[in-house]
């Protein structure tokens, strides 16, 4: 129980006692682990029964509306949807505290790993996919984005802060030390936004819809970590699901998942091929960019190093994309420090 306070423990047993109908109940609290986030969780065990405890109390605003809110909105909001999310049974807004459904320990990219064959990855990730796009757009509807903690949408300003930005800040010329004046790039990182959100649509976005904030229980795919969503491009979610450097799929797999999301949003909506796979493309360099940023930013300033195994992936995949896409000759610089970076990783 470390780092838990004597309120948090009753707060917990506030909880277990409703349950219970009353005081007679064994009581053990693991904590588990966070990933790249500071919000703290512990595995709550009571009797035969679990939840999850989470503080996040670092980012309460009494006044306004803080992630913690949007994780409790947003929560509600896609399980109305149809979308398998954790039962929420305690949100103390005040405290930043809750108290969630136990979803278990098999993470989506925890079961890839131990997969059998490329046929079964595939296919977890199709289901993965099925799930995004009842999502994506079972979820816009009666979504209120004023909810939203960050931004109500994905746009050209974020993506210039959150995602080049970043990557140029932490990853360019804090983890590689190349020293590059960031002037000298931006007029490409403009073009390559305003390319980016052209002829895109308005869906709901996860916006860290990977494998890692995909559970696994009782065969069912379960969503979590969905804070950040907001309004977006379909485009965002299903390149961050299938360039994830931490699973780092084989290229012609890649490229059948985006077929079969292609296959399937087409039995919803017209979609034009050839300018979606192009959107897809330039989303799947921003959204490498962002994870790249947040790779050495954790590496760098929060110690957590294991992120730091994964960048030569996430480099390769940049300069992959890049090239996929049309803009090499509008975004010679950027293109140039891709190749240069997977050299220097690779050799």
């Amino acid at each position: 129980m470390k780092r838990l306070t004597d309120e948090m423990v009753e707060y917990i047993k506030t909880f277990i006692r409703g349950k219970c109908g009353g005081d007679d109940f064994s009581l053990q609290i693991d904590p588990l682990f966070g990933d790249g986030s500071d919000r703290k969780l512990y595995r709550v065990k009571y009797d035969d029964e679990s939840a999850v405890f989470v503080n996040n109390g670092g980012v309460v605003n009494p006044g306004g509306v803080c992630e913690n809110d949007s994780f409790d909105y947003i929560c509600r909001h896609l399980a109305k949807a149809g979308v398998l999310t954790p039962l929420i049974y305690s949100y103390s807004k005040e405290k930043g505290w809750f108290i969630l459904e136990d979803l278990g320990d098999e993470t989506l990219f925890i079961r890839v790993k131990s997969a059998t064959g490329e046929n079964e990855v595939e296919e977890l990730y199709r289901r993965s996919i099925d799930e995004l796009i009842n999502m994506q757009v079972n979820g816009i509807k009666g979504f209120d984005a004023n909810m939203c903690y960050s931004t109500r949408q994905y746009d050209k300003e974020l993506i210039l802060k959150h995602e080049s930005g970043y990557f140029f800040r932490e990853f360019v010329n804090g983890y590689m030390k190349l020293g590059h004046d960031y002037d000298d790039f931006a007029a490409e990182f403009d073009y390559l936004a305003d390319e980016a959100m052209k002829n895109t649509h308005k869906f709901f976005m996860h916006r860290d819809y990977q494998a890692r904030n995909i559970m696994i229980k009782d065969g069912k795919l379960r969503i979590i970590d969905f804070q950040a969503g907001r309004v977006g491009p379909l485009q965002y979610d299903v390149a961050a699901l299938v360039i994830d450097a931490f699973v780092n799929l084989p290229f012609d797999m890649k490229d059948s998942l985006f077929d079969y999301y292609l296959q399937k949003i087409s039995a919803i909506m017209t979609i034009d091929k050839p300018d979606f796979l192009e959107r897809l493309y330039l989303t799947a360099v921003h959204r490498t960019m962002q994870a790249l940023g947040a790779y050495a930013f954790l590496t760098l300033k929060k110690g957590k190093t294991h992120f730091e195994e994964h960048m030569g992936k996430g480099v390769n995949n940049l300069r992959v994309f890049l090239g996929r896409t049309g803009v090499k000759a509008r975004c010679p610089k950027l293109c140039a420090i891709a190749e240069s970076m997977h050299e220097t990783m690779n050799t």
